[in-house]
């Protein structure tokens, strides 16, 4: 089950949320066996989640609303990454915001976009062959 919020490694109350919630969902539509942490299904109890936080998790889950994935990775900016499902601590006001630097983004422009100017058709030469044929085809041309 790790997998289902591997992108948020390292925002423990997000991951811990959204192992819960589908865990509680799967079993709820007939689940019945899974690997999973035991400690944490005992501490991240489905009914003691923060509802707020619930909220957005259901929503990326259940695929509630188109803006789900933003409206979560906006809200998990705003928590401790070290806090709990159920004790949820938020940041001090301050939400970090991500610039990449040339680095880690040195790519400028769009390389995937298809450049502006682009014939509705191409044209094409007609295909000739520079290679004399050797003796062999002609043993081959006769055969058929």
């Amino acid at each position: 089950m790790s997998n289902i919020a591997f992108s948020f490694r390292g925002n423990e109350p997000v991951r811990r949320a959204f192992h819960s919630a589908f865990l509680h969902h799967a079993c709820e539509a007939g689940m019945d066996m899974g690997i999973v942490n035991a400690a944490h299904c005992i501490e991240d109890k489905y009914e003691n989640i923060d509802k707020e936080l619930l909220k957005y998790v259901e929503d990326v889950l259940l695929n509630r609303r188109a803006d789900s994935t933003e409206r979560m990775l906006e809200f998990a900016a705003t928590l401790d990454p070290k806090s709990k499902p159920c004790a949820l601590k938020r940041l001090n006001g301050e939400v970090p915001k991500f610039e990449a630097t040339p680095r880690q983004n040195p790519i400028t422009e769009n390389l995937i976009a298809p450049p502006k100017k682009v014939s509705a058709v191409p044209k094409y030469m007609d295909w000739t062959d520079h290679l004399p044929m050797s003796d062999t085809y002609d043993i081959l041309a006769r055969a058929d």
